[in-house]
């Protein structure tokens, strides 16, 4: 859980309330589906991480592939992070009554920000030292949901209405919009393998923690964000504490917290990039064994284009849509529903077989159209940039 569980009381609005929430189930439950692929392949291959069975299943292409997806799922959450750091810098400093509504002052917050915390710290080789750090955004997860609720609370014991502009349900195009965030949300299949070594290699124990996980999330992604959109309706912003005044003090402290969240997400998200621009441009998949100018490239190319885009991305909801489409959707869902077929001894008409095409296809549409939406979604955020 990070900065995408801000993002999701806007998708309510593409949707619909209703036709949102039964997308989020589906999505939650295909995930979990492709996740017990992922670690069923994992047991059966003896792979140590997504990328080497990606590697022994598809080959190369299959591995380049993975290392591009990962890439662009990864640097759009880095993009979101930096975006929304921003925005919190700018409210903290409307909030002292320092105008910066202009571009030209979030390109410079950006770059200051950007160069002085998250990639500063993305720098060192070992990132232990943000072990604790990071253990605090549980907490500040959990205060958001608090304050969420506090703020529902008070919002209806002064008498205000619900939103009048709630949509309730809505079918068109944009739902893939919606499905990408929430693969981005629910991003299970592609980061376990290395979270879960540790645990016991008993693959029902493993299923039931990818069910237990993904129910955790479901609801702690869902709750407040039908509360914050019954506040706002269709006025949610793709970051909902912008819709929150700057001296909310209540919202201050949430922002506060989420600053420190994002923060330290940049920098544990960011192995991941550096380590598959490694493995494309010098064929070395430990971005740690590289030293001196090839180091350094790397470091500016996984940090400088997110810092780049972030200087003049406006809001954090294309980057996660962009992020989502590409990474979420192609490897959560296509890459581990391929990789079944390709391996299975069953044959092909068999149940498991004909879900494993049908979770690839379901991946490949939703990728390509939810991209295309991320994509004209995104020109539009950099036309309202103005210097």
């Amino acid at each position: 859980i990070g900065a995408g569980i801000l993002s999701i009381p806007s998708t309510f609005s593409d949707s619909g309330i209703i036709i949102s929430l039964v997308i989020m189930v589906a999505v939650a439950v295909i995930t979990h589906y492709a996740t017990v692929i992922t670690l069923t392949l994992q047991h059966k291959t003896g792979a140590s991480g997504f990328d080497e069975m990606a590697m022994m299943i598809l080959g190369k292409f299959g591995s380049y592939s993975l290392s591009f997806m990962i890439i662009i799922f990864n640097m759009g959450a880095n993009l979101a992070y930096l975006v929304m750091a921003v925005d919190i810098i700018k409210s903290w400093l409307s909030f002292a009554g320092v105008d910066t509504s202009a571009s030209l002052y979030r390109a410079i917050i950006t770059f200051v920000y950007g160069l002085a915390l998250p990639i500063a710290l993305s720098i060192p080789r070992s990132l232990n030292f943000l072990g604790v750090i990071s253990t605090i955004a549980v907490f500040f997860i959990a205060f958001y949901l608090l304050a969420i609720f506090i703020k529902f609370g008070i919002y209806v014991q002064q008498g205000n209405p619900i939103a009048q502009n709630i949509v309730i349900a809505k079918a068109d195009i944009k739902l893939f919009s919606s499905i990408s965030l929430y693969a981005t949300a629910f991003s299970l299949p592609v980061c376990i393998l290395p979270l879960i070594w540790q645990y016991t290699p008993d693959l029902k124990k493993r299923n039931f923690s990818s069910f237990l996980s993904l129910t955790i999330v479901f609801l702690v992604t869902c709750i407040p964000s039908i509360f914050a959109y019954l506040i706002y309706g269709d006025q949610c912003q793709g970051n909902i504490l912008n819709n929150f005044a700057d001296n909310d003090i209540l919202m201050v402290i949430v922002r506060v917290g989420f600053f420190i969240i994002v923060t330290v997400s940049y920098p544990i998200t960011h192995p991941a990039i550096i380590c598959s621009f490694s493995a494309l441009i010098f064929k070395e998949n430990n971005a740690s064994n590289l030293y001196g100018w090839r180091r350094a490239l790397l470091l500016v190319l996984s940090n400088g284009i997110p810092l780049i885009l972030g200087m003049f991305l406006p809001e954090m909801k294309p980057a996660l849509e962009v992020g989502g489409a590409l990474g979420g959707c192609l490897g959560n869902f296509f890459l581990p529903g391929i990789m079944w077929v390709l391996t299975s001894d069953k044959p092909q008409t068999h149940y498991t077989n004909i879900l494993s095409i049908l979770l690839s296809i379901f991946g490949l549409v939703s990728a390509v159209i939810s991209t295309w939406i991320a994509v004209d979604s995104a020109i539009d955020a950099f036309k309202t940039v103005k210097f």
